[in-house]
């Protein structure tokens, strides 16, 4: 199992975080486009019955008109079809032939001759769309841009506040000398690992001789060397583990994949031994490294206490060297 670092936790769970507000966000937008579609799938689907109710009910009219004029024995002529539309209603009535007929008329046949009663029907529904159509689509339309751009906008933000809130809380749990987990992060990974039963090893590490090179060379240089140092652990336990400063001259590591610990320990001591140039001149540490193996029953504070135990008895025995507490 790998543990992974403090910046790339962060970023995993900001990616997880950010997946339920850009997926309603987006079903948001996709909503209302079918809506908007479907809206205007509707009213289309309206203004086309309406117009076809309307010339059915004029052409039923027309018939009506002349089969009681073919009753009472009267003939239909140019002028008398022009007269009826006018008195009934019917918007440029003529008399022709099917072949008069011209987009958007319809026609009732008089007789076998093709001789026809030629109008253009009323459109309702048409009339209806085109005189508030043209101020209120555009207006709904303009609404649903507008509701788009909200929620596009309300995404960004949302994940500019989302990723703003995960660096804030990666940067409360790293050094800002080292860039390694502070002790608040390096507490949370220990409790995470001891509250999953998971099999791991503490390595607490102290520097020996790094109150000298302070008062010998300055705190900047110090600062120097304890980025120096943060480098070498990295490079020796590589990144699946958490290295830690916990303050000062302290360390900590916490290894979830087994490993030969004896030949890591002394890694780590031969890579902090080797000189660090500080300008014109050379600076070499030592450190002393505490062991503790996780086990059954050891909880997180326990697990430190033995792994300080066997730090100081490092310390007692010279420094610059490790030991393994006792399971």
């Amino acid at each position: 199992m790998q543990l992974p670092t403090a910046s790339k936790r962060s970023t995993c769970t900001a990616s997880v975080g950010l997946k339920t507000p850009c997926k309603l966000v987006v079903a948001a937008i996709v909503s209302l486009l079918l809506l908007a579609a479907t809206l205007l799938l509707t009213v289309s689907q309206v203004v086309e019955t309406i117009d076809r109710n309307a010339r059915l009910t004029e052409q039923r009219r027309v018939e009506g008109m002349l089969s009681t004029l073919a009753a009472t024995g009267g003939s239909l002529t140019t002028e008398s079809a022009m007269r009826l539309g006018i008195r009934y209603g019917f918007d440029e009535m003529r008399l022709g032939t099917l072949s008069d007929i011209q987009p958007g008329e319809v026609a009732v046949p008089l007789d076998s001759s093709a001789r026809a009663v030629i109008w253009r029907p009323a459109q309702p529904g048409s009339s209806a769309l085109r005189a508030y159509g043209a101020s209120r689509i555009p207006l709904i339309f303009i609404m649903l841009f507008v509701t788009i751009a909200a929620l596009v906008t309300l995404l960004t933000v949302t994940h500019r506040l989302e990723l703003e809130r995960r660096e804030a809380r990666a940067l409360a749990g790293r050094d800002s000398l080292t860039g390694l987990a502070n002790r608040l992060g390096f507490e949370n990974d220990l409790e995470r690992l001891s509250a999953a039963s998971t099999p791991f090893t503490l390595l607490y590490l102290d520097l020996d001789g790094f109150k000298q090179v302070n008062d010998r060379h300055g705190h900047a240089a110090g600062d120097a060397v304890l980025r120096v140092v943060a480098s070498r652990l990295v490079r020796c336990v590589g990144e699946t583990a958490t290295v830690a400063r916990l303050g000062g001259d302290e360390f900590a590591v916490l290894l979830v994949d087994q490993c030969e610990i004896a030949d890591l320990a002394k890694a780590i001591v031969a890579a902090v031994r080797r000189p660090i140039a500080l300008g014109q001149s050379m600076a070499q540490l030592g450190v002393s490294i505490g062991v503790a193996r996780a086990g059954t029953g050891v909880g997180s504070g326990a697990l430190m206490r033995l792994a300080d135990a066997a730090l100081y008895r490092v310390k007692a025995g010279g420094g610059s060297g490790f030991h393994v507490a006792a399971a």
